[in-house]
């Protein structure tokens, strides 16, 4: 006897009862009635027949091994097919010439902080290193910047020094 199909299909029973029973309302004592005679049955046989019992627990393990196998290779289709692109560090050269235009400041007007800033690409690509997608910005400029905070154009002004205004 093949015990994983009994216990598929009395899985797939559960779940087209759960689904089904608020569309056949007018049937649904009826429903019920089949559906809970069925259930003390397959009950009573895993209960009184160990042998049916040892089948039932057994097609139960072989399932549920083969959905976590499922899964997993799911998992690992998925987190291949969403890496991200390798990131290549900015060229010593480039890193120079951004600290450089920038003074070594943040460069949003009227920002004060002077710690440690940080370059941002402004195209979010981390692999573009040109120097006109690059601006120097504190790290909470930056925050806001990878949060899309800033729009491009808006950096980009910044980046020039052409726009002293302070509008977000």
């Amino acid at each position: 006897m093949n015990y994983e199909r009994i216990v598929v299909l009395f899985i797939v029973l559960v779940i087209a009862y759960s689904i089904l029973a608020p569309i056949f309302q007018p049937y649904l004592l009826w429903i019920s009635l089949v559906f809970g005679i069925l259930l003390i049955v397959f009950i009573c046989c895993i209960l009184m027949f160990p042998r049916f019992r040892q089948g039932v627990f057994s097609a139960l393990k072989s399932i549920f091994t083969k959905l976590l196998s499922w899964l997993r290779t799911e998992r690992e289709k998925q987190s291949l097919t969403s890496t991200k692109p390798q990131r290549t560090p900015i060229p010593e050269e480039i890193k120079k010439q951004v600290f450089s235009r920038a003074g070594g400041r943040c460069q949003i007007p009227g920002c004060k902080e002077l710690e440690s800033p940080v370059i941002h690409h402004i195209d979010q690509d981390r692999t573009n290193h040109r120097f006109d997608n690059l601006i120097l910005l504190c790290s909470n400029h930056h925050t806001t910047a990878d949060h899309r905070g800033f729009r491009k154009e808006q950096l980009h002004l910044w980046k020039e020094h052409k726009n002293l205004s302070q509008n977000y």
